[in-house]
């Protein structure tokens, strides 16, 4: 049995772009938390992947604290990695 549809998950992602940030108040708040938490390590991290980036708004928290040199997002749509900046797949 087919468990995931990725077509229609990103079918999905694709069309809910255009109004993504006016609904990604769990996100952010996720992208700050997460962020605040590696501040609390004392190591810098070489590369990261940020898988089902979204809009981007976890990767320029990530970015804002300085502890990742090297980021690449991916995501199915391609309609919300264009509203992030940086290496996108």
């Amino acid at each position: 049995p087919r468990i995931f549809d990725r077509t229609l998950l990103k079918h999905r992602r694709n069309r809910a772009a255009s109004r993504y940030h006016a609904h990604d108040v769990i996100p952010r708040e996720i992208a700050h938390r997460l962020a605040d938490r590696l501040l609390d390590i004392d190591r810098r991290f070489a590369r990261a992947l940020l898988l089902g980036a979204g809009n981007g708004a976890l990767a320029r928290a990530v970015e804002e604290t300085g502890r990742v040199e090297w980021m690449a997002q991916a995501d199915l749509s391609e309609a919300l990695l264009r509203q992030g900046h940086g290496p996108r797949f």
